[in-house]
């Protein structure tokens, strides 16, 4: 899909996180070697101000704590609408009135 993945690598207790795994795909060892650049490390630290705070509003004000429908695509619909919402709510927010 051409998207880049700037993930937490979870703690292996004393073990070297990044450390490749016998069992790792393709995909996770090129996620485990771009988190292990101190270039991916940053853009991992800009995700709590940006996207932490969207999940956060959507979980809070906007129904996406639980799902009430069934179904993929039901799922995707209620998701897609509050991506809208929210997004129209910080537009009002940040657009001058006159």
């Amino acid at each position: 899909m051409g998207v880049t993945l700037y993930g937490p690598v979870p703690e292996r207790g004393e073990n070297d996180p990044f450390k490749l795994l016998m069992t790792d795909t393709a995909a996770v060892t090129k996620w485990r070697k771009r988190m292990k650049t101190a270039a991916a490390q940053e853009i991992y630290k800009q995700r709590a101000p940006t996207s932490e705070r969207v999940n956060a509003d959507v979980r809070t004000h906007r129904t996406m704590d639980r799902m009430l429908v069934r179904g993929a695509s039901k799922v995707l619909c209620v998701g897609l609408w509050n991506a809208i919402a929210f997004n129209v709510l910080r537009w009002l927010a940040l657009a001058p009135i006159s």
